[in-house]
């Protein structure tokens, strides 16, 4: 047997050409798909074969892009979740110190702070018709004012 130097197992190299042979285990049932979709497409096995082996290394498969674009889109959510945690957060020390700082009301003023919330509410669903028109955002002026990560987490350490 001529000596064929190195080689795969299951890899052989047929007599001075440029092609491999290789013989790779498949399931029956994989093997009739891909028997009837060759048939189908007027392929060799082998022509397929190789088609498939030069797009997965290429990496510029169907596959490899739908994992790409994955990552991208779980980079996307990891910027939203991060997002809203900090709006449940500012929310919640809204609350707090809304809270602890707004007095109860005797009643013969509730219907002048009734009127007057509605008039401050109105204002602020206008200033927030406004930002969004122009598109401004709470995120956008949030991480300018606060700066890098290290002095957000001194901020929240000392609270």
């Amino acid at each position: 047997m001529p000596k064929i130097g190195k080689t795969l197992k299951g890899v052989k190299q047929r007599g001075g050409g440029n092609s491999t042979a290789l013989h790779p285990y498949l399931t029956n049932d994989l093997y009739k798909r891909v028997r009837v979709y060759c048939a189908t497409n007027n392929l060799s096995v082998s022509g397929f074969a190789e088609k498939v082996f030069e797009e997965y290394l290429s990496g510029k498969s169907d596959n490899c892009n739908f994992i790409k674009h994955l990552s991208r889109h779980g980079h996307r959510l990891d910027v939203i979740d991060g997002n809203v945690n900090i709006l449940i957060e500012s929310f919640g020390l809204f609350l707090q110190f809304w809270f602890a700082h707004t007095p109860q009301i005797p009643d013969d003023q509730k219907k002048s702070a009734n009127l007057q919330g509605q008039e401050r509410y109105g204002a602020f669903l206008k200033y927030l018709q406004a930002n969004l028109l122009e598109g401004r955002r709470f995120m956008d002026q949030f991480v300018e004012d606060v700066g890098d990560q290290d002095e957000l987490r001194n901020m929240l350490e000392k609270n």
